[in-house]
C-alpha cells in the first residue's frame, strides 16, 4: 500500500461471541458456550444469514484519494464522517513531505491545482468552499468509517477482487488484516468460502494469512 494511504482501527464493537449470541436469541438462548461459537458462525456464513453480523462493527480511520473515497459512498449501511475542505486546507497543503504519485503527469496536475488554490485563498481571499472546486479527485482526504461486519464482508468481497481498482484493493487488504485479528472466528468462516473466486481456502491458507498479519502487527509495534 502506498505511504500516502493509511488504514487504522480506532475501535471495535462486539466479538465473535456476541455475533453467536445475537443469532441464538431466535431460539430463546441468552448465553452461548465458547465451544459453540465457531459452529454457530460457520453455519451463519454457510446459510447466508447476515443479520447477526450487524451486532459487531469496526471503526476505521482511512486516508486515501478523493476518488477512492467516493467508492466508499455506495456502502450505505456504514457510517462515515469526512474531512471537509470547506473548513480546512487540503492534506497536501499541510504535509509537504508526502510521497509523490508515481504518475508524474498526475502529480503535476495536483501541484498546479494546489498553487492555484493557495493563490485564491491567500491572495484573493476567496472562501475555501469556493476555491476547493478546482481541486482534483487525486488529492488526499481522510475519514472515519464505522461499518458492521455484514457490510464489511460485502465490501471485502467486492474490493479484494482483481477487478477492483488498485488503490481501494490495497486498502481492502489492510482492512482484511485488521478484520482477521479482531474477529478471528468470523474471519476464518468467511474466508473458508470465497464466493467470488468460487474456491475453498484451506487451513494452510488461513495460517499463512495470519502469519502475515502478525508480522504486520509486530512492525507496527516497533514503530
Amino acid at each position: 500500500m502506498s505511504e500516502r494511504n493509511i488504514v487504522k482501527v480506532i475501535n471495535r464493537y462486539g466479538s465473535d461471541g456476541s455475533i453467536a449470541l445475537a443469532a441464538r436469541i431466535s431460539y430463546g438462548a441468552k448465553h452461548v458456550e465458547s465451544e459453540r461459537v465457531g459452529p454457530i458462525i460457520t453455519g451463519l456464513i454457510a446459510n447466508k444469514e447476515g443479520t447477526p453480523f450487524e451486532f459487531a462493527s469496526m471503526w476505521f480511520y482511512i486516508r486515501c484519494s478523493r476518488l477512492c473515497h467516493s467508492q466508499f459512498l455506495q456502502y450505505r449501511h456504514a457510517s462515515r464522517i469526512t474531512r471537509s475542505t470547506r473548513r480546512v486546507d487540503p492534506i497536501e497543503s499541510e504535509n509537504a513531505d508526502l510521497d509523490k504519485l508515481s504518475a508524474g503527469y498526475e502529480q503535476t496536475h495536483i501541484d498546479y491545482a494546489l498553487r492555484d488554490y493557495a493563490f485564491q485563498t491567500d491572495e484573493l481571499k476567496i472562501p475555501r468552499e469556493i476555491a476547493r472546486r478546482i481541486l482534483p479527485m487525486s488529492i488526499l482526504t481522510e475519514f472515519y468509517w464505522l461499518v458492521n461486519l455484514r457490510e464489511l464482508m460485502h465490501f471485502l468481497d467486492e474490493r479484494l477482487s482483481s477487478r477492483a481498482e488498485q488503490e481501494i484493493r490495497d486498502i481492502a487488504k489492510r482492512m482484511e488484516l485488521e478484520f482477521a485479528g479482531a474477529f478471528p472466528i468470523t474471519y476464518k468462516a468467511w474466508r473458508g468460502q470465497d464466493h467470488l473466486a468460487g474456491r475453498k481456502y484451506s487451513s494452510n491458507d488461513y495460517v499463512s494469512f495470519l502469519k502475515r498479519y502478525m508480522e504486520l502487527r509486530n512492525l507496527g509495534e516497533q514503530e
